[in-house]
């Protein structure tokens, strides 16, 4: 299972989340954005936890793979 973070959790990072939702060998961790409450709705609807700081999020989650939106 490759497990991804997100960081970005705006307009166009939505086609990011969804692409990743699709594959099957992929866990959505985390979701990142300054704005805390962008952060929250991608994760509410594709999994994972919301952060507002990139560097905390990595450290904390240890992803295999981080996508940067």
């Amino acid at each position: 299972m490759l497990r991804v973070a997100v960081i970005g959790a705006g307009f166009f990072a939505r086609f990011h989340y969804e692409a990743w939702s699709r594959l099957a060998d992929v866990e959505l961790v985390g979701a990142c954005d300054l704005d805390l409450s962008k952060a929250q709705s991608a994760a509410a609807e594709f999994g994972g936890e919301a952060w507002d700081d990139p560097a905390a999020m990595i450290a904390g989650l240890k992803p295999d793979l981080i996508d940067i939106a």
